[in-house]
């Protein structure tokens, strides 16, 4: 009798073993299935990044990157650096971007990447519009004589002619636009000069474009630091930037220069695994070409992916090769120091949207 009870009681252990051992494995198998699912539709899960919006500088990016290291459920990989390029000879397409939210008076932080330093000819000296006195501001129409620094697009067109044969508006407002708040650096005396300007005489100025106004431009701060706010030239054949006189602003301007060829930069061991490349996400598109994948990385291929309106701006073509240097900077999308790191050849095999 005992012994179809032990026979009955190991029947039904073995049972429960069983079970719970085919349960584990139904799981195992169900679970795995899914991760498969899942690594179809995605290459990447996230990536790491510190919200310093809340002014906490508490936060360790680099903890956290040990953290998920050391997790052996987490496949971690640095595959992006996030960085800035400088081409030789290709100007980027920003031109017309806002960033005037870049510039930071409590840091003294200004990247002036919209400044023109151009010397003109005034034909017509007048009010700004609108204007209660001619105190309120004076607009300088005028003719470019040369471009010194800053973007050629707002001057000139793809065949070289300038935009409405060089017609060029200075406006020297004492208040900021919009606002009733005082420009320093325009005052009555400023003013007065400005009235003053001989006509068919060159004059040397550094302005910013106005938004929206192609020929309208802002008279900006003094041409360099502690010096004055223009400039005349009573002979352009002679004028010489090599002069001590313009050390300064030559700094300026070939910083300026280096931003007019800048470009944010991802350098990626596969652009497959960033999130905006994810077909189920949606973001980056291709336009023409493919994605740089991981072969390319382990080939050590020379490829790069620019931006379609880079591409149809400075008409390029897949298979062009664009010389790039790696450059540090405190901010990479427009260059602050200028120290050098490394330079490539890089060649176009994608365009994206």
């Amino acid at each position: 009798m005992r012994r179809p009870i032990k026979f009955i009681l190991l029947i039904l252990i073995l049972s429960l073993v069983s079970g719970a051992f085919i349960m584990n494995l139904t799981s195992y198998v169900l679970v795995s299935k899914e991760v498969e699912t899942a690594k179809e539709a995605y290459n990447s899960i996230g990536y790491i990044q510190i919200d310093l919006s809340d002014g906490n500088i508490d936060g360790n990016v680099y903890d956290i990157r040990e953290l998920l290291k050391d997790d052996p459920m987490i496949a971690y990989e640095d595959c992006n650096i996030y960085t800035l390029g400088i081409s030789d000879n290709l100007l980027n397409a920003d031109y017309n971007t806002k960033v005037k939210f870049l510039n930071d008076e409590s840091t003294d932080t200004y990247f002036s990447i919209r400044d023109l330093f151009v010397i003109v000819k005034p034909e017509n000296i007048r009010t700004i519009i609108p204007a209660k006195d001619r105190y309120d501001g004076v607009t300088l129409e005028s003719r470019v004589q040369a471009l010194l620094g800053g973007y050629p697009d707002w001057i000139y067109m793809l065949d070289g002619k300038m935009f409405n044969d060089g017609f060029f508006k200075i406006v020297a407002s004492k208040h900021e636009s919009f606002t009733t708040n005082l420009i320093p650096y325009i005052n009555d005396k400023i003013i007065d000069e400005l009235y003053a300007f001989e006509i068919g005489t060159n004059y040397l100025f550094r302005c910013e474009q106005i938004i929206g106004a192609q020929d309208s431009y802002l008279l900006k701060p003094p041409l360099y630091d502690g010096g004055p706010l223009y400039e005349k030239i009573n002979n352009i054949d002679e004028f010489n930037l090599d002069d001590p006189k313009w050390q300064k602003m030559k700094e300026d301007m070939e910083l300026l220069d280096i931003n007019t060829r800048s470009f944010r930069m991802i350098a990626t061991k596969n652009m497959e695994t960033l999130i905006s490349t994810q077909e189920s996400v949606g973001g980056d598109t291709l336009f023409d070409g493919r994605w740089i994948n991981y072969d390319d990385y382990k080939s050590n291929n020379k490829v790069c992916v620019i931006g379609k309106d880079l591409f149809q701006v400075r008409n390029l073509e897949l298979g062009d090769k664009i010389p790039i240097q790696y450059m540090e900077s405190e901010f990479h999308d427009y260059l602050i120091t200028k120290k050098k790191i490394e330079k490539s050849g890089r060649t176009i095999i994608k365009v994206m949207l």
